[in-house]
């Protein structure tokens, strides 16, 4: 299972999807490099991220970076 959202990438200013995986303690920011660029980013999780048991295809897979937080319930 996956959590995904269409953001857009502070590394090339295009929207990309994003797949983290759901479950588990989310972290402050997630790192991923820019499949435009090849520059490493990072996004925070904000907003709602729908859960799907597959990423689409050509999502780019995020890496927790910071401090743990606790999961929203909502």
């Amino acid at each position: 299972m996956v959590r995904m959202q269409w953001v857009v990438c502070p590394a090339c200013g295009r929207g990309h999807t994003f797949a983290m995986p759901a479950g588990g303690p989310a972290a402050r920011a997630y790192g991923y490099t820019c499949p435009e660029t090849g520059r490493p980013a990072a996004i925070g999780p904000r907003g709602q991220w729908p859960v799907s048991e597959h990423p689409p295809q050509g999502a780019v897979a995020l890496s927790p970076l910071g401090v743990a937080a606790a999961v929203p319930t909502s």
